[in-house]
């Protein structure tokens, strides 16, 4: 394949070359571009095991990989690294050590299922599996919570307890289709099916009951809710939704283009959205029923760089080189700089004024990913959570 096409026209092209290594051979993808400027140049080191990817910005990736084709590291275009362990004969993860530094084990049964995570903090979660239908028995949480799993012959789920020892109880028909479920509390809620699977009616605790009816290519045509309330649903010839009936009488319509993405919508009011969009689906512009206008703009990776408003008001935004939102550029010339940690997560905000005057906002996380304290000038607040990641405590300095 050189060649295909969205269905809104873009195009995406391949450049390909023969690659023999000690692995194997093969041809491989060389070159990528789209017609919308996004560009990409694969250089393949098979002795070496790895991959070099430029894109046209000039940012660079590279993967590397084991005799099995596993991939062992990835260093991404900010130079961080994160790096897999496999074991020889299951080719099971064993291990990763994140962007940051934070280690990951894992450990297995015989099976292969995964019995044991050990997270950067220490924290470990584990679960026990059902020998026969390979679903977790038992599962622990890093602070210590159970959940009990039982099945039935044919591997459905017939019970689960939590960990306050509450019990759910489930029954199924000859299609493995959940017919009744029963609470803690002894609580019934029944489900009909039809014969392709679809929900056709729940009666709840209460003994009140929602139906849905459906058309012979399986569409859902019309839903009756307790109060016996029914909204029915219209599509055109491609199956996209086109109408929508409420209780009341009142209809909603959908538009869509050739491709089944939603170009105009008209409420119950009569009121009209529109919505423009490019060859890759983008949203590129939105008319309100007053005829108000918002505009949408991007670079040839798909970063949205400019927002303009009704008003006529433009938001512009820089992103890193990770396309994490950098900075973003408010009308009245006021800025918001983001800085991100190597797990993704932001650790700083800056508030520039149309003066030059700063708040800035730091934010402390641990090797989990949990915040957990925020400084600005004049004060701190520190999180103090469990081992679930269950917020505890706020403390304000």
């Amino acid at each position: 394949m050189t060649l295909h096409r969205q269905p809104g026209g873009e195009g995406y092209y391949y450049q390909w070359g023969w690659y023999e290594g000690p692995d194997d051979a093969a041809w491989r993808v060389t070159g990528h571009h789209t017609d919308s400027g996004e560009q990409y140049r694969l250089a393949w080191s098979l002795a070496a095991r790895r991959l070099c990817v430029t894109d046209g910005l000039g940012r660079t990736r590279y993967h590397q990989w084991d005799a099995q084709n596993q991939v062992t590291a990835y260093q991404d275009e900010a130079g961080q690294v994160t790096t897999f362990r496999w074991s020889d004969e299951e080719r099971l993860l064993l291990g990763m050590t994140d962007a940051q530094g934070g280690k990951w084990r894992y450990v297995y049964d015989r099976q292969g299922h995964i019995t044991e995570t050990h997270d950067p903090l220490g924290r470990v979660e584990q679960a026990q599996w059902h020998p026969v239908w390979h679903q977790p028995e038992t599962e622990v949480d890093a602070a210590g919570n159970s959940w009990r799993c039982v099945y039935d012959e044919r591997g459905n789920l017939l019970a689960v307890t939590d960990p306050l020892q509450q019990n759910t109880r489930y029954q199924y028909d000859r299609h493995g289709q959940v017919v009744q479920i029963t609470d803690a509390r002894g609580g019934n809620k029944y489900l009909q099916w039809n014969e392709d699977g679809q929900l056709m009616r729940h009666t709840d605790c209460s003994g009140s009951q929602t139906a849905w009816f459906y058309d012979e290519r399986t569409r859902l045509i019309r839903m009756t809710d307790a109060e016996s309330h029914s909204t029915r649903y219209g599509y055109d010839d491609s199956g996209h939704l086109t109408e929508v009936i409420l209780a009341d009488g009142r209809t909603v319509n959908y538009q869509s283009d050739a491709a089944g993405r939603l170009v105009k919508y008209t409420s119950p009011m009569g009121r009209i959205t529109r919505w423009q969009r490019d060859g890759q689906g983008r949203v590129r512009s939105r008319t309100d029923a007053t005829g108000r206008r918002t505009a949408f703009g991007y670079d040839a990776y798909g970063r949205l760089v400019t927002l303009t408003n009704e008003n006529g008001e433009s938001y512009r935004f820089r992103h890193d080189v990770l396309d994490r939102l950098a900075e973003q550029i408010n009308p009245d010339g006021c800025r918001q700089a983001y800085r991100y940690n190597a797990l993704n997560a932001v650790t700083e905000v800056v508030f520039t004024g149309d003066r030059g005057g700063e708040i800035r906002h730091r934010l402390a996380r641990d090797a989990a990913g949990r915040l957990t304290a925020k400084e600005t000038a004049g004060s701190r607040t520190e999180y103090v959570h469990d081992a679930a990641d269950q917020l505890l405590e706020i403390r304000r300095r």
